[in-house]
């Protein structure tokens, strides 16, 4: 008897890792699906942030592991030197500025010679020269670039240095250099630049990063703006779920009435309150000045205390909302009879609250501390439209110095940075609410 049964639990222990191994194939797909989206966009910027990548620099709008001459930029140098050399030794010069600018035409001479080493870089610098001739850009990457080693980078830089100073002791014994002087004396300073450096720099941006107060500054604005703003919104939002939970007239309508600031998109919502917070004529910083709450109507916007006050009160207005809405789906699975039993023995309205009503809303309420932390942590348009992380930075949050890095100063390598310390952060965060969430930590059980 003792075997047949141990021998129809090994059957059904059998069973059931197959029904697991089962379940765990159908739900392979959707899992893979779901890491390659969620993880490509990370692990893209974390790769970029490898690299010093500015698209407003020449040589560092692309990667480059390997120092890489632009022949683009290079063959128009060129071609342009060789016309402006060949105009200027065409006119009237001062006694001495000629043999200068002979010499200067014969290093770049040089130079070009020093670079054109094999068939293969001639033939690729006179395809590039044939298309800018036409007012074409190179689309072709690899028609673009070639390699070449250090040595031959360092010669490059070496030789375009005194061609330079030729340049420019011609040019400053000009008076008036006039059109063709000029151009030589721009070209020769930007002749160095064709050569592209590798600008791969490792782990270079987040050292520089957190030794910045900068970013610490902004970690500590969106900490402070999670902070009290998830807090308010969660007070609020309870006081919110348990009036339109009740039976009332008119509920369905208050109901819909409560909606309407969540509705409205974030940017409309910040122009909204930042004409309310308006120094001239704005409502409610007129009203709070006349209440004696604040010195005067422009200490809103125009003090970094005030407008992170502004931000925290315009988020907890739009937001708070989506909170009531949350909890009010879970008050609506709480069992009514769970508080007539508690009314006949005795409890009052408080107790009921903190006694059945707060333990059964635990995991709503965590559910809803989560989706509005992770959201807010990353806030960029309420904070951008309405203050702009001002003034002085006092607002500035970690999206928002991301955004300036990567779209104001165009440094897209130090802006992914910041974007992947922002996910870092978002990371941890989720870590912890869920660490908080299995160990029950709203009714002290672990």
């Amino acid at each position: 008897m003792w075997r047949k049964t141990k021998s129809e639990g090994q059957s059904m222990k059998r069973t059931g890792l197959s029904e697991r191994h089962t379940a765990y194939a159908l739900i392979a797909p959707a899992v893979l699906v779901i890491l390659a989206v969620a993880l490509y966009p990370l692990i893209q910027t974390f790769y970029i942030s490898l690299f010093d990548m500015r698209l407003n620099h020449p040589t560092r709008d692309a990667r480059h592991f390997t120092y890489k001459v632009d022949v683009e930029r290079y063959a128009d140098l060129i071609f342009r030197g060789k016309s402006a050399f060949e105009g200027a030794l065409s006119e009237e010069l001062p006694t001495g500025v000629r043999s200068e600018l002979d010499d200067a035409q014969d290093k770049l001479d040089q130079l070009h010679d020093q670079l054109m080493v094999n068939q293969d870089r001639v033939d690729q610098y006179e395809e590039v020269l044939d298309i800018i001739a036409t007012y074409q850009p190179v689309r072709e990457r690899s028609l673009r670039y070639f390699r070449i080693s250090r040595e031959e980078a360092d010669t490059f830089i070496d030789l375009s240095r005194p061609l330079h100073e030729k340049v420019r002791s011609a040019v400053s014994r000009v008076e008036d250099p006039g059109r063709q002087l000029t151009a030589i004396d721009q070209i020769s300073q930007d002749l160095p630049r064709s050569v592209v450096q590798p600008n791969f720099v490792g782990l270079g941006h987040y050292v520089r990063h957190f030794g910045n107060p900068r970013l610490w500054s902004a970690l500590l604005n969106t900490v402070t703006f999670v902070g009290f703003a998830v807090f308010f919104e969660l007070v609020f939002g309870i006081l919110i779920a348990l009036l339109i939970n009740r039976n009332f007239f008119g509920r369905g309508g208050i109901r819909a009435t409560v909606l309407i600031p969540w509705s409205i998109p974030a940017a409309v919502s910040a122009l909204i309150w930042r004409y309310m917070y308006d120094g001239q004529y704005g409502i409610v910083s007129e009203g709070l000045a006349s209440l004696g709450l604040i010195g005067d109507a422009s200490a809103m916007l125009s003090t970094g205390t005030g407008a992170m006050i502004s931000l925290i009160v315009a988020d907890v207005w739009k937001t708070t909302p989506f909170m009531a809405l949350i909890i009010l789906g879970g008050l609506q699975t709480i069992d009514n009879t769970l508080y007539e039993s508690a009314r006949v023995d005795g409890a009052k309205r408080f107790q009921q609250f903190f006694r059945i009503t707060l333990p059964l809303l635990k995991n709503t309420i965590m559910v809803a501390v989560i989706f509005r932390s992770l959201d807010t942590f990353k806030v960029f348009d309420l904070v951008y439209v309405l203050t702009a992380g001002g003034p002085a930075n006092a607002t500035e949050t970690l999206s928002v110095y991301a955004y300036r890095l990567m779209f104001r100063q165009m440094n897209f390598g130090s802006g992914s940075a910041v974007a992947v310390v922002v996910f870092v952060c978002i990371a941890i965060l989720s870590i912890i609410y869920v660490k908080a969430l299995d160990s029950d930590m709203l009714t002290g059980r672990r």
